[in-house]
């Protein structure tokens, strides 16, 4: 399995130009980042 998180909220904030996610705290970043990654695992049925 791929080593969990794929992303960082650092990375997540330097890619985006959305406000909403600058402004966003590294927790919330952090739990919305495993919130998408289990949509994707659970989304393919893939464990990566």
């Amino acid at each position: 399995m791929a080593e969990r998180p794929w992303v960082t909220p650092k990375e997540v904030r330097e890619y985006s130009e959305i406000e909403a996610v600058q402004k966003r705290s590294d927790t919330r970043l952090t739990v919305d980042i495993a919130r998408a990654e289990q949509y994707v695992i659970t989304y393919t049925h893939n464990s990566f």
